[in-house]
């Protein structure tokens, strides 16, 4: 009579590491252009499900000599970069498959420029009523242009400051008057036009921010 055969073992699939020592990490180091420290320091842990058959992880073995993907390394560096920067383009000439197990491995990183512009709106003054484009020669608002531009750009979006409508653009450039279309008046046609209105703009703009839609005012001229 044969004996009972005994259940098989069930298999527990491995559990992945969770801490890093020298011989199963690898430390990525996030660095700014004038090589400062930015962020924090992450330690990548290596699997054994990474490693090429019969390969041995130990401090000092190269990555392409142990990884089925050494390229891996590359792929977990670019996903942890530091909040608020981006990879450089200028990175040290270390190719991945050289980087050995317990070493520190550098990328170099910028930080992201945060701009923060406002669009423009424009009202008129008495009425307190947006212009329409419409009432407009041609149809069209100013061309909101690059120097427009730079006066309502900034790196924080803090408050816009009372001063910034003192600007030469509101004195003679771009964004100095508004011209309408002609309109007929006791037989003959005039053209309506606004001046641009500081005061009431930047009473208007009091708690403002960079990044907020900014309304311009506009104060109509008469007509005869």
């Amino acid at each position: 009579m044969n004996a009972p055969t005994s259940p098989s073992t069930p298999t527990t699939p491995s559990t992945p590491t969770t801490t890093p020592t020298k011989d199963n990490s690898i430390q990525i180091v996030y660095l700014n252009a004038s090589g400062q420290q930015v962020g924090q320091t992450y330690n990548w842990i290596i699997q054994n499900s990474d490693l090429k058959s019969g390969a041995k992880l130990a401090n000092g073995a190269k990555l392409g000599d142990i990884l089925n993907n050494s390229s891996e390394l590359t792929d977990v560096a670019n996903k942890n970069i530091p909040t608020g920067y981006t990879l450089s383009k200028s990175q040290p000439n270390n190719p991945v498959a050289n980087v050995t197990v317990g070493s520190n491995y550098t990328v170099y990183v910028d930080q992201v420029a945060h701009n923060y512009t406002s669009q423009l709106s424009y009202y008129d003054s008495d009425s307190n009523q947006p212009i329409s484009s419409s009432a407009l020669v041609e149809g069209i608002y100013p061309v909101f242009n690059d120097t427009d531009k730079a006066v309502f750009t900034s790196a924080t979006q803090g408050s816009i400051p009372a001063t910034v409508f003192d600007n030469d653009i509101f004195k003679g450039g771009n964004l100095a008057a508004l011209t309408g279309n002609p309109v007929l008046i006791n037989g003959r046609y005039q053209t309506p036009s606004w001046k641009f209105d500081a005061t009431k703009t930047k009473q208007e703009n009091a708690n403002a921010k960079y990044g907020d839609t900014v309304k311009l005012f506009y104060k109509a001229n008469p007509l005869a």
